[in-house]
């Protein structure tokens, strides 16, 4: 990507024009939340939904909305994206499933207007709680009584597992702590390898997401838990990442970026972040 930027001087206006892209349950808790934040809803884009404005993107969009959010299917994920970069239309993409071809998608969109902010989870906790165990990945790596491990709880109808989620979390644990670096996601019907980092999964009920993060020795145990309550809170950071890209950003950014905004904002430093060109745990691949 290029790398014309704006400064964090720029802010979102008041009250934005919303273009929904996907109108499933997330599409809907977006919408419930951007309202409550002051913004219209002025284009809802689905081939199915009932209600929708156009059932899939058309040029006349780009005047009708300040920013879309998309929560689609991955099948459509690229075109979307290229559609938003080539338009100039601020987007934030929370649609997986295409990030083996996020390189490609950077060079098409080499010198184009784009305004995208990509992630596979939204929640701002989540962000945060990755980058904290991270952190403490690092405090505990020099001591070697210490083992780490992961298990994830999901509802019974989620369709895949691992979660996303779990496999940004152990990528950000292994970043920081050399002594695991294989990841093993499978059932084990045999000892764990000493170099392996388990993350084990849970299906049943209705639990939006769970996410733990152990560091075990012979003396004690210690826990980080993540847990989220409603989806409301995937919704609130998608519309966040809307309001910041309004403000007048360009560059393709994942909401690592909109976090170092903020952080950089509380500091008073002022400086605006800069487009990330390698992979961040965003794009963490699944392993079956």
């Amino acid at each position: 990507m290029t790398e014309p930027q704006t400064t964090t001087q720029a802010t979102a206006p008041r009250s934005l024009r919303l273009g929904l892209v996907g109108y499933g349950r997330m599409g809907r808790m977006v919408h419930t939340v951007a309202q409550e934040r002051g913004h219209r809803v002025t284009a809802v884009i689905d081939p199915h939904a009932p209600g929708a404005t156009a059932p899939a993107l058309t040029p006349e969009l780009a005047g009708q909305v300040d920013a879309v959010i998309d929560f689609s299917a991955p099948a459509t994920a690229r075109d979307n994206i290229l559609f938003y970069g080539r338009s100039g239309i601020p987007a934030v993409v929370g649609t997986t499933g295409w990030y083996d071809q996020l390189s490609a998608i950077q060079a098409e969109l080499a010198g184009q207007p784009a305004a995208i902010v990509w992630s596979g989870n939204f929640s701002i906790g989540v962000r945060l709680f990755t980058r904290l165990a991270a952190q403490a990945a690092a405090l505990f790596a020099p001591f070697a009584d210490y083992d780490a491990l992961l298990h994830e709880f999901h509802h019974a109808g989620k369709a895949d597992s691992p979660s996303g989620t779990a496999l940004q979390l152990a990528q950000a644990v292994q970043s920081e702590w050399p002594r695991q670096p294989q990841l093993e996601t499978g059932r084990l019907d045999r000892q764990r390898r000493p170099q392996e980092l388990h993350l084990s999964s849970t299906r049943g009920g209705h639990i939006p997401g769970t996410h733990t993060l152990i560091f075990d020795s012979p003396a004690d145990t210690v826990e980080l838990t993540h847990r989220a309550r409603t989806r409301e809170g995937f919704a609130a950071g998608a519309v966040q990442a809307a309001e910041w890209l309004a403000g007048g950003r360009r560059g393709l950014f994942t909401l690592d970026e909109l976090l170092d905004d903020v952080f950089a904002a509380q500091m008073g430093t002022g400086a605006s972040p800069q487009p990330k060109h390698k992979p961040s745990p965003d794009t963490a691949a699944r392993k079956r």
